[in-house]
């Protein structure tokens, strides 16, 4: 018993401990706060990528709709779409981007607005959205049926009208 009174009695490893305690409750908290919010910290980082996707050609710190009505329209349409389907449309936005700059006007700005509603899809579902410029057909036009646009824009070339 003697040997253990100094040690009780000793308080200069009484700090210490104290911070090692309140380290370790923090890390605990932090780690907790990660797993209860791991979702939203995906779909937010998903959602910065897909702001910042294709920013060699448009660069922008974020992307800001035309026409916010417009956009909104074109996110919860698209939103209905299979995996299949999102990706054909995916694929053929992705065929379209290079005459993008050719298109001036209310077309081009639907345009933009369709392209970042696809890659805004596919950050809500946690997904990436892939380079791939061939669609599956079957997948195109069932996207297209689901979105009430016509296959054929005219021009011979499968898209919306």
């Amino acid at each position: 018993m003697r040997i253990l009174t100094p040690f009780l009695h000793d308080e200069t490893a009484t700090v210490a401990l104290n911070w090692v305690v309140l380290t370790a409750g923090l890390t605990g908290l932090a780690g907790a706060a990660m797993v209860v919010f791991s979702g939203e910290i995906d779909a937010l980082s998903f959602n910065v990528g897909a702001g910042m996707q294709n920013r060699e050609q448009r660069p922008s710190w974020a992307y800001k709709p035309h026409d916010q009505a417009r956009y909104d329209g074109m996110r919860t349409a698209l939103a209905t779409l299979t995996r299949p389907e999102l990706d054909a449309v995916s694929a053929w936005g992705n065929a379209l981007r290079p005459y993008r700059d050719t298109v001036s006007g209310e077309d081009g700005e639907a345009f933009d607005d369709l392209d970042a509603a696809i890659t805004a899809n596919f950050g809500d579902r946690s997904l990436e959205r892939g380079t791939e410029t061939t669609a599956d057909e079957q997948a195109l036009a069932g996207a297209f049926a689901k979105l009430g646009v016509s296959a054929q824009n005219g021009s011979g070339t499968t898209g919306p009208t």
